[in-house]
């Protein structure tokens, strides 16, 4: 794979680093718009929270992208450095250098995305504990997602280690199963009755399952793009 074979429009996610080469823990999504030369990039400048996020020239960044591949996505990442702030036609862009070689990667970091989403949830002792099989699921909504977990607004705290059981619907009909694990926690006070955000990884979803979670995420980035909201 080369940047050349890149399509105008594939979205990307862009991975921060500092001054000291450290990854800043923050993502920000963006598009390909062009191909300069074999080694420069133009990408729209990555929006947070409604406005241009201020990335300085020698920005180190880890852009990564997928791309559909016969029947299944493959996700792909590649070293970048930021060389320039532009404007075209009152777009707001950026120019980039290809820093490394494009590799093929199997690990699930995407883009979170912010969303409501309704959730059913249930607590369990294992995956193969028929005994939890005959507990009701409980209701809640998730406010963010992306290809390696979800979190959910919960009113009771969970603590972490603990194993669910949830059932989340992207599309509005069919719904994803999958286990997941408690990896955080911390109280909530923007939402309401709720008053907890409890971060859940994936451990155990079908990879068609996970693909539909990336494919809804990467559609939902392009409608709220249309919509001038990212």
């Amino acid at each position: 794979m080369k940047v050349s074979d890149l399509e105008i429009g594939t979205k990307l996610e862009l991975e921060i680093y500092d001054r000291n080469e450290q990854a800043q823990g923050l993502s920000l999504v963006s598009e390909f718009e062009w191909l300069v030369d074999p080694t420069t990039l133009m990408i729209a400048a990555p929006i947070f929270e409604r406005v241009i996020y201020p990335l300085r020239i020698g920005t180190l960044i880890n852009i990564y992208y997928i791309r559909k591949a016969a029947q299944e996505y493959e996700l792909y990442t590649f070293k970048a450095n930021v060389l320039k702030r532009e404007m075209n036609e009152n777009m707001a862009l950026l120019r980039i250098g290809v820093i490394s070689e494009i590799e093929r990667i199997q690990r699930r970091q995407y883009f979170r995305l912010g969303c409501s989403i309704p959730v059913k949830f249930r607590a369990m002792e294992s995956m193969n504990d028929t005994a939890d099989i005959n507990t009701q699921f409980k209701t809640t909504i998730a406010n963010n997602l992306s290809g390696g977990g979800i979190c959910l607004l919960l009113e009771e705290k969970l603590d972490v280690g603990k194993l669910l059981e949830c059932e989340i619907a992207t599309d509005g009909k069919k719904g994803i199963r999958f286990f997941g694990k408690v990896k955080r926690y911390e109280k909530n006070v923007l939402h309401g009755k709720f008053k907890y955000e409890i971060g859940i990884a994936f451990i155990n979803i079908n990879n068609n399952d996970r693909e539909k979670v990336v494919k809804f995420i990467f559609e939902e980035q392009r409608k709220l793009r249309k919509r001038g909201l990212i």
